[in-house]
């Protein structure tokens, strides 16, 4: 039963510490008005700094992960975008419609490389 009760004490210990730094950062809350369809496909850059989506509204948004502001709005040509991922060097994502096209584009300008 010692070791039991030293493990439980152990344990204890760091959550006085994790409530209080939880106290001292204050939640930001960010209001999204962001696409008005289901969510089709989310996926983050290598670095965490980047989140793409793709949604059924027709549009693939490029969003700053820490602060939920949208950097770029990319229209579908035709059909809803179905999927939507980032290429390692979070410059570009490849786009897939929902009528089976795939095209990569350039994510600073918005415009379609391929």
């Amino acid at each position: 039963m010692k070791r039991c009760s030293s493990i439980l004490v152990i344990l204890a210990l760091p959550l006085p510490i994790l409530a209080s730094r939880a106290r001292a950062e204050r939640p930001n809350l960010v209001v999204q008005v962001g696409h008005s369809g289901g969510m089709t496909s989310v996926g983050f850059s290598s670095d965490g700094h980047l989140l793409l989506t793709s949604s059924e509204d027709g549009t693939t948004r490029l969003w700053e992960a820490e602060t939920g502001r949208v950097i770029r709005r990319i229209e579908s040509r035709r059909e809803p975008g179905s999927s939507a991922g980032l290429f390692p060097d979070g410059r570009r994502a490849l786009i897939c419609g929902g009528d089976q096209e795939a095209r990569i584009v350039d994510l600073r300008s918005g415009e379609t490389l391929r």
